[in-house]
């Protein structure tokens, strides 16, 4: 099956855009801090995924009330990221309910964003371990914010692929972000 654009409305184009201007300003950032400083990078800001992912799964973004963005029967849908190579560890409020999971990973050496709709809603999820014998619900009734890596207990458990690619190119030192499905 080829991959290849899908189509955006006019809004989703403008907010790519602009996330593809602030992904150049983080990119830069984070190089720094690797490069230059030896440090540990900058962590891959939630906005930029919240953007990227709503765009690809035409989805709006919240601003105001819980979760990162709502489907257009209104669910919340909870979206998380990592950059990070070979880990990530997602961290939960423990009252957040969600319809829908939704994870983004960012490829640095392809320079990409794998976009997983994992259709997982919050109750899917409560009894994956998060810790040593505690559950992913257990830890939220405590009141503590149930961590966990989504690739670990998730994706390759599940052997699931990217449902969109999130290309990331720049070209005359402008910056332009394709989704393919």
């Amino acid at each position: 099956m080829p991959i290849k654009p899908i189509k955006l409305n006019a809004d989703q184009n403008m907010l790519l855009d602009t996330a593809a201007r602030c992904f150049t300003y983080w990119e830069q950032l984070d190089n720094m801090l690797r490069n230059d400083l030896h440090s540990r990078g900058a962590n891959f800001p939630s906005v930029l995924s919240e953007m990227i992912a709503s765009c690809a799964l035409n989805l709006t973004r919240e601003l105001s009330n819980s979760g990162d963005a709502k489907d257009s029967k209104g669910n919340i849908i909870e979206i998380k990221a990592t950059s990070a190579k070979d880990t990530d560890l997602s961290s939960f409020s423990p009252t957040e309910e969600f319809s829908n999971l939704v994870f983004c990973k960012y490829v640095r050496k392809d320079r990409c964003i794998e976009i997983y709709n994992l259709k997982l809603s919050r109750k899917d999820i409560e009894k994956i371990e998060v810790k040593k014998g505690e559950t992913f619900e257990e830890q939220a009734t405590a009141g503590r914010r149930p961590r966990f890596s989504i690739e670990r207990k998730i994706i390759k458990p599940n052997g699931l692929t990217p449902d969109f690619i999130a290309e990331i190119e720049t070209k005359n030192r402008q910056t332009k972000i394709t989704i393919l499905k």
